[in-house]
């Protein structure tokens, strides 16, 4: 015969004291009642083990047992009983620790139905099974429903006596769904008295204790208390391990500790060095990062960047103590080209994260999925690409359509942060074509948002007034304030940030500083259901964007209606300074350049020119500031056909250039090389004999900056050193009929005009170089006298 109730009190004893022994104890009954036959113990006993298999995540195992009690139940014919409602509730339980919802909420309707005919009065029953249906609920995001569950489970078990324990289980279940709806206060009250009803009982903790413990630990890492909540979860873990082992519950919980341990460490290497993370990232790359490059990739450092832009607060520079709770600490990104990070970027990914973990007290960064690939290696083409969805900075033919569709956050993203070091170049190069919207785009858009302001905040705002639709007031509201954030980044020429960040750059703003206190202003008198102020507020801002585009000339008109400036605008918007675009050309058409000049291949190797982006910025601006606008489309157009065709225009300049340089290597390349009419070549030997007669009078009037230089004539060339004369004819080689012919015809007219166009080049030249005049610098660089003894 089977004792089945001293089995139970044994049971109760070692859940209390002896919770390793469980299962074999089970095992042990178990086998015991079915050699007495005892059906009634068995089925008893199976579902003890569906509990203690549930609770240890052993889910096989708890399924076979759910099969077995189903059986047993059929067989003694207790389906419609109060006790067979309850094996139910503990079937639904564990199907949803399983994850399987809806056969867990069928049980669960089955068990309510028998429940409602049983119960009359108030039952602990009829608690506990509202508050497991409440998980339920909790888990599929039903969160109101599970909060009505938890309210009508409380409700009864107010009722009950000695309740104390369900009492506990309800307030951190309530707990729980008051974190799910972020009312983190009530939700500590809800946790705290449970914990305190848990720790007031003698003996064994409730095995829900540990689940109380994890929640307080998860309230106060959202109240900020970081150290409260890290001893939380270390109880929580105790519990857990103590009583039921290393289970999927633990694993949860460890990981929610090493966050906020993790978070807890940055925060305080905060406090305690009072560094921004730009300047950690450099220091870090500069103790780690450079070396490391240096020794295992030395000839690829002439061409990676290194820097950190992109997403990210310290990249903006504003972050703070709070930045520590995501992917915040030293790092740094690697930028490759194309062609570099094919051969050695998975490498390199490999070397960098093999960097040491922490750095002036701060853990490295912890990549959280929300933060990842914000360091490391990266290509420059993909870098770029992923933000805007451009490689390179659009180009003019398209570029009001093609600027229009890059949000300015994105914008903001690319060009934010600092470059530590580009030898190459190319990086930097991109980033300054992303720099800033061209003149064109940026009073586009500028007239758009002014037209918001006036259509949102002078118009509409005051007409849902009237009609008292609250709803529509405040969408009204934040369409101007927004509206009127864009207007003044597009004023200040600077991007706008990310949504969170947008007053806090207002603090960068030349200009219109008083609109952020004007806006929080709007937001104050608005929140406090002060329409009339509202509008006068509204009027306010509108009246400094008046003055603000009066000042700038951007609009001549006094009217206080920001529709009428962008009437003025757009009108203006096709003739603004055409110098602002074709300035935007001359840095596109460089950029394209210096892409392909990274691709030319040296005999000696790689030049050490192709290594200095500044010098040769310097020198093709100084060239293409002189060209009109249609000669430099025209050429613009020839490198990026070019660029499509897998074909090099510098390559084949240089190409040209050995016909006089290195004329046996040249007869190896000729044939490879587009051939020329001779109409053509006609009209470039016209071209260059004009530069070289321009460049012989330059070289008389200012001899020691022409000394500078090149040589004027090829009979001059040395392998060192190409010739004004031979450059040039290297150079129209390499261009399309098109653009020779418009070559011809601009130098033509600089003929006419009686303009040197060896001169209009050195000016500006110059000028890069921070002389005044030619003449400044040719006494610069002019010999001294020496009196003879």
């Amino acid at each position: 015969m089977f004792h089945l109730q001293d089995f139970l009190d044994q049971l109760d004893e070692l859940y209390e004291r002896e919770p390793r022994r469980l299962e074999a104890f089970l095992q042990s009954g178990l086998e015991k009642a079915r050699r007495a036959e005892d059906t009634a113990a068995m089925l008893t006993i199976f579902n003890e083990l569906m509990g203690y298999y549930r609770v240890t995540s052993r889910f096989e195992e708890c399924e076979e047992c759910i099969r077995k009690v189903q059986e047993f139940s059929r067989d003694m014919g207790i389906q419609r009983t109060v006790n067979y409602a309850t094996i139910l509730l503990n079937i639904a339980t564990a199907y949803r620790m399983m994850g399987k919802m809806e056969p867990a909420e069928e049980y669960y309707q089955q068990v309510y139905e028998c429940y409602k005919e049983e119960f009359t009065e108030p039952d602990y029953r009829m608690a506990a099974f509202y508050n497991n249906r409440s998980l339920l609920y909790l888990d599929t995001g039903r969160l109101l429903e599970a909060k009505q569950d938890l309210e009508k489970a409380m409700d009864l078990i107010l009722k009950l006596d000695q309740s104390e324990a369900e009492a506990a289980i309800t307030h951190a279940n309530i707990g729980n769904i008051c974190f799910a709806r972020q009312e983190i206060e009530e939700g500590t009250r809800h946790m705290e008295e449970a914990r305190r009803i848990f720790e007031g009982k003698e003996g064994k903790k409730d095995a829900h204790y540990a689940s109380v413990l994890s929640g307080l630990g998860e309230a106060y890492f959202r109240k900020d208390r970081l150290e409260t909540s890290i001893e939380y979860y270390e109880k929580a873990l105790r519990e857990i391990r103590e009583n039921y082992g290393e289970n999927r519950d633990y694993e949860v919980t460890l990981r929610n500790l090493n966050l906020v341990q993790d978070t807890f460490a940055r925060r305080e290497a905060i406090r305690n060095r009072k560094i921004r993370g730009l300047e950690l990232s450099r220091k870090y790359y500069e103790e780690y990062g450079r070396p490391m490059l240096h020794e295992k990739y030395p000839e690829y450092v002439p061409r990676i960047a290194a820097g950190l832009a992109g997403e990210g607060s310290e990249c903006l520079g504003y972050d703070d103590e709070f930045s520590s709770d995501h992917d915040y600490g030293p790092g740094f990104c690697l930028w490759l080209t194309r062609e570099d990070h094919e051969v050695i970027g998975e490498q390199l990914q490999k070397d960098y994260q093999n960097l040491p973990g922490e750095f002036m007290g701060f853990p490295v960064r912890n990549d959280t999925e929300h933060g990842a690939d914000r360091v490391g290696v990266m290509c420059t083409d993909d870098f770029y690409r992923k933000f805007t969805g451009y490689a390179m900075p659009p180009d003019r033919v398209h570029e009001l359509e093609e600027w229009s569709r890059i949000e300015s956050t994105a914008l903001c993203t690319v060009t934010n942060g600092e470059v530590f070091e580009d030898p190459l170049g190319e990086f930097t190069s991109r980033r300054e074509g992303f720099g800033r919207y061209p003149e064109k785009v940026r009073r586009f858009k500028l007239a758009g948002a002014l037209g918001r302001m006036a259509q949102a905040g002078q118009y509409n705002y005051s007409r849902m007034r009237k009609r008292r639709d609250i709803g529509a007031m405040w969408l009204c509201l934040t369409e101007f304030i927004n509206a009127a954030a864009e207007a003044a980044y597009l004023l200040n020429h600077m991007y706008i940030p990310i949504y969170k960040w947008k007053m806090r750059g207002m603090e960068m703003f030349a200009d219109m500083k008083d609109l952020k206190p004007m806006l929080q202003k709007l937001m104050t008198v608005h929140a406090e259901a002060k329409p009339e102020e509202a509008e006068s507020q509204i009027e306010d801002i509108c009246c400094l964007f008046v003055r603000e585009l009066n000042r700038k000339g951007l609009s001549q008109s006094k009217e206080h209606f920001l529709e009428v400036h962008k009437m003025e605008m757009m009108k203006e918007v096709n003739n603004i300074d055409q110098e602002a675009d074709f300035k935007a050309l001359v840095d596109q058409v460089v950029a394209l350049e210096w892409h392909q000049f990274q691709s030319v291949k040296n005999e000696g190797g790689r030049a050490s020119c192709q290594d200095d982006h500044e010098t040769f910025g310097i020198m093709r601006k100084s060239q293409f500031l002189t060209w009109d606008t249609e000669t430099l489309e025209s050429y613009r157009r020839d490198l990026t056909e070019a660029e499509d065709k897998g074909w090099n225009l510098l390559s084949e300049k240089y190409a040209r250039m050995m016909e006089s340089t290195a004329p046996i290597q040249y007869e190896k390349l000729k044939k490879h090389l587009p051939v020329r009419s001779i109409e053509r070549r006609k009209q470039e030997e016209y071209i260059i004999a004009k530069k070289v007669q321009w460049e012989e009078e330059f070289a008389r009037e200012y001899p020691a900056l022409s000394g500078r230089g090149r040589a004027v004539h090829t009979w001059e060339d040395t392998p060192w050193n190409t010739s004004v004369e031979t450059y040039a004819r290297g150079e129209l080689g390499s261009y399309s009929d098109e653009t020779v012919l418009l070559y011809l015809e601009m130098i033509k007219k600089m003929e006419q005009n009686k303009e040197n166009h060896a001169r209009m080049v050195m000016e500006h030249m110059v000028r890069f170089y921070g002389y005044q005049s030619l003449d400044e610098a040719e006494q610069r660089y002019k010999p001294e006298e020496r009196i003879s003894p």
